[in-house]
């Protein structure tokens, strides 16, 4: 049973994607993950100090620790649920993160090839037949037994994006998996992603009455721990009895993680250093950068820990760090390096003449870059009346350029880079993007829900109500496009607006005086 069990999680994790998309997927479920702890870092970090959390009360036997044991407790308490836990192992966030990035993919490449679907078959049929074998021979009772009825039930559950929907329905198959510790895990996520505390607690601990120590690796057990963690943390008192459960579930988690799952291994490392088990946590942390599961973040928080303590320990600078060190290699992985380092720099406000001058070395070679400073000098900059020769230099020189996609997609990271951190200019720039299909497959949609975004920027506003009526006229929506372009050509005297109005007006597609208006 314990292989069968092995060989399908090995069949379902491993699944042999071809090797351009797998290595898309792993860069991006990374980027994914380290994003959750440096958005922690800044929340926890920033005002991490040495004075006791004002919601924990420290028992007599706990003042014995460190001033800063309970706050650095307390931000482990607030990242186990909302950093750690949801991002958990790649095979849980699969589909998710799949679906994030199925737009830059073909769709082609997440089709299962006939093989695949054959194996899976096989594998199933043998798990049911071997399951039904044991249950017959040791009569387990009738609880054990499922069907591939059953199951379809669990899946279309799970499949819900409704969490409340997804709650009630696995209430509702209670009778068939209340022996099944994955059912509760998934359950007590439910209830948690709903809202329903109490629920999500009962369902964790019917989670660890029913597990049992079947598999060497079990990221179930890891994730479950880290909530146990997160629960204790946050009660009214710590008491030793509580701080060696602390202890016990990091040593779980430790005992049950995969080798590489480097966020348990950082998370564990923050609690032993918490709990003043020094040797353990820089073990941890050491286990990522040795065996190179993960060194940007692990290695300057194993620097910390190894000269600090809980009372002076402080990671403030290392967000930071860690944000330009990822720019820094978007930036150098990029072809064309200066129009990204350019880029950069106009989304930072760094920009000088200097800057402007490179790139106005280079448009007339990269539409890209042309399409930068028609951005920065005709919009972002300027007033809504620019009309300089430059401009429409650079619109004739990019437009009909033939590595216009090229040029695009290649900057694509850097932009969603800012885009992914609010920067406005970012977001104007992908939204163009979006609308155009430049170097991304065009997505009118998207572009519309990007440009609604800035619509409160009035630097940009007579822009950005002209871009919204364009979409929504060719999505063939011509009263919302009117609407729009009436906001731009009346509220903001934007000239390219009213022509789109003298356009719509002529061809008769709103109501209106027609040729007159």
């Amino acid at each position: 049973m314990i292989e069968l069990y092995q060989e399908l999680l090995g069949f379902i994790n491993g699944k042999k994607l071809r090797q351009e998309d797998s290595k898309r997927l792993r860069e991006s479920y990374e980027h994914r993950q380290k994003e959750a702890y440096y958005r922690s870092m800044y929340k926890g970090f920033a005002s991490l100090h040495p004075v006791q959390n004002d919601n924990m009360k420290a028992t007599s036997q706990t003042e014995k620790h460190e001033g800063g044991f309970l706050s650095l407790l307390s931000w482990i308490g607030n990242i186990s649920i909302s950093a750690v836990s949801s991002i958990g192992m790649s095979y849980y966030g699969y589909h998710a993160e799949k679906e994030r990035i199925h737009g830059e993919i073909e769709g082609g490449l997440w089709q299962m090839q006939r093989d695949e679907i054959e194996a899976c078959h096989a594998l199933q049929m043998k798990l049911l037949n071997s399951s039904w074998r044991l249950l017959r021979q040791y009569r387990l009772p009738d609880e054990y037994m499922l069907t591939e009825a059953n199951l379809a039930k669990f899946f279309k559950a799970m499949e819900t994006d409704n969490t409340a929907n997804r709650l009630k329905m696995l209430k509702m198959i209670e009778r068939d998996f209340r022996a099944y510790p994955v059912y509760w895990f998934n359950r007590a996520r439910a209830a948690s992603d709903s809202g329903d505390t109490k629920e999500s607690e009962l369902c964790f601990d019917r989670f660890n009455e029913v597990w049992r120590p079947v598999l060497r690796k079990d990221c179930y057990k890891v994730e479950a721990s880290k909530y146990q963690i997160s629960r204790i943390i946050k009660s009214e008192t710590l008491s030793n009895e509580s701080l060696d459960e602390i202890h016990k579930l990091a040593d779980t988690i430790q005992e049950y993680s995969p080798e590489d799952d480097w966020s348990s291994n950082l998370f564990a490392g923050f609690v032993y250093f918490a709990l003043g088990d020094k040797e353990k946590a820089v073990m941890c942390l050491e286990e990522n950068v040795l065996f190179g599961y993960e060194k940007d973040i692990s290695e300057k928080v194993l620097e910390k820990m190894k000269t600090g303590s809980p009372k002076n320990f402080t990671l403030n600078d290392i967000p930071g760090q860690l944000q330009r060190q990822e720019l820094e290699k978007l930036i150098a992985s990029r072809k064309y390096k200066d129009t990204a380092e350019i880029i950069a720099k106009m989304f930072e406000g760094k920009a000088d003449d200097a800057t402007w001058e490179r790139l106005g070395n280079v448009y007339t070679k990269n539409p890209a870059a042309a399409y930068t400073l028609w951005l920065e000098f005709g919009i972002l900059s300027s007033s809504n009346t620019f009309q300089s020769h430059l401009a429409l230099t650079l619109i004739g020189s990019w437009v009909g350029g033939d590595n216009l996609q090229e040029s695009f997609a290649d900057i694509l990271p850097i932009v969603q880079y800012f885009a992914d951190r609010n920067n406005g200019d970012a977001k104007l720039f992908l939204a163009d993007m979006y609308k155009n299909g430049w170097g991304i497959e065009k997505d009118l949609n998207r572009a519309i829900r990007l440009f609604k975004e800035l619509e409160a920027v009035q630097e940009t506003a007579f822009y950005v109500e002209c871009s919204l009526g364009e979409c929504y006229y060719y999505l063939i929506d011509y009263a919302e496009a009117e609407r729009h372009f009436k906001k731009s050509a009346y509220d903001y005297n934007y000239a390219l607006a009213r022509t789109w109005l003298g356009l719509m007006y002529s061809e008769g597609l709103v109501s209106g005086n027609g040729a007159n208006n």
